[in-house]
Order: C-alpha cells, then structure tokens, then sequence
C-alpha cells in the first residue's frame, strides 16, 4: 500500500531510533523534527533520481566521500528502504517505481499506437524510464519542450536543455521538429519576450489581458471556463477564443 507523507516520517523516526547510539554525526540532531524532515526530501531527491541505497553507498566510496555523515546517511536510506520492503509498504516515489517495473517487465501491458507527452520542461530519472518502456512498444512517441533558441534570456531556458540531451541520450534514433509559435497578439508576444525579464519593459495597456483573482485554482478554471461558454453562446468560434 501506499504510505501518506505522516507515515514516511513516522518511519524515519522509527529508523533514526533504532540507529540509536549508532549515529555519531547526526546524534545532535536526530530528535528534532526538522531533520526527519530533511532526511525524507534527501531520499526523495535520490528516490526520483533512480538511485537506491546500493548505488548510493557505491557512488560516495567511488568520489572517495565515504566520510562518517557519507556512512550514516548511506545507513538510514538502507534502513528506511529495508522497513518499507519488510512491511511490503511504498511511498511516493516508491509507486513510481513500481510503475516502472510493471512497464518494463509485462508485455501483456496495454500500449498506446501513439504516445503524447506534453507540458513538462524536466523529468525525474524515473520518469523517463516509464517513458522509455511505454515508447519502445508504442508505434510513435512525440514528446514536446518548450524552448527558443533566439531568446536572450538563456537561464530561462537551461532546463529544458538538459531535459532535451537527456531525451536524445535515450531517444537516439528520434527526430527534431521544430514548430514556431502561432501567430497572437502584440501584447501576449510582448508578455511572453518581457516576463522573468530583469528588467521588463511596460506595455501597452490592452483590454485583450484581463486579471482573474480567484481563491483557488478549481474556482479560476470554473471562471474561465463560464467566460468562454458565454463567448460560445454569443457565437463566437473557439479558434478565435484564447
């Protein structure tokens, strides 16, 4: 079963309890919650990364970084990972794991002819394992990143960079297609040139951007979506709506 985010530090402290004397390094602060804390988004980072304890504890021997707070750190994700397979338990990226080992292992697995991914600008290492497997069955596989390579704000693009030589170390028999942005508004080029900018320049005032404040994110797309159901009945096309 999947573990709730309360179960996971409560299986780290059960973890750094039983360590107990054990721990030298990180006797100090091994009591404080805020450390429970640390330790699960540490492991989570390895867990998204595909790195399990062995390869953890290998990877520091071989950067010759096998010191005391290496060894303890190595010791609670062995143990952590050891509680949850003992109690046949997963947390979060655990069942991304499991996914993958589902994809990777059963044929039987029902494959889409065309596998669409679209919206991400970065994956985890699991991740595009899973991609992988779906795309060695699928018939195509079209996976989209955003970038520009004219634009001058170059950090803005850095990860879909990674993520693109990433792609292409997996994907070596894939083709690049690129496909300019549709034709749109003066004011939403100029938005789209000018934001994360160090220094934007003011546009135009424009009623063709408008502000919603909502209190959450279901009520803003419920907004939207009226705004555009009222445009529709009014007999506006939907090509023309956005």
């Amino acid at each position: 079963p999947l573990i709730s985010t309360v179960c996971e530090r409560a299986l780290m402290r059960l973890v750094l309890q039983r360590l107990g004397d054990w721990l030298v390094y990180f006797a100090p602060v091994s009591r404080y919650p805020g450390f429970v804390d640390s330790l699960c988004d540490f492991i989570g980072e390895l867990k998204r990364a595909g790195v399990e304890p062995p390869e953890f504890e290998a990877g520091l021997e071989a950067a010759d970084a096998y010191d005391t707070r290496a060894r303890e750190l190595a010791r609670i994700y062995n143990n952590y990972q050891a509680l949850l397979h003992a109690a046949d338990l997963y947390d979060i990226e655990g069942r991304f794991w499991m996914a993958r080992e589902i994809m990777q292992s059963r044929e039987s697995f029902k494959y889409p002819d065309h596998l669409f991914v679209d919206g991400f600008e970065n994956f985890t290492t699991t991740q595009l394992d899973m991609i992988q497997a779906i795309a060695a069955r699928a018939r195509q596989t079209t996976i989209t990143l955003t970038y520009d390579e004219t634009d001058p704000r170059k950090k803005l693009f850095e990860a879909t960079r990674r993520t693109f030589s990433q792609i292409q170390a997996r994907f070596e028999q894939s083709e690049l297609e690129h496909r300019p942005v549709e034709n749109r508004p003066d004011v939403l080029n100029h938005l789209s040139r000018q934001l994360f900018h160090d220094r934007p320049k003011q546009a135009v005032p424009t009623e063709q951007i408008q502000l919603i404040e909502t209190p959450g994110r279901r009520r803003e797309i419920e907004t939207v979506a009226r705004r555009i159901k009222k445009r529709l009945i009014q007999g506006e096309s939907p090509e023309s709506i956005g």
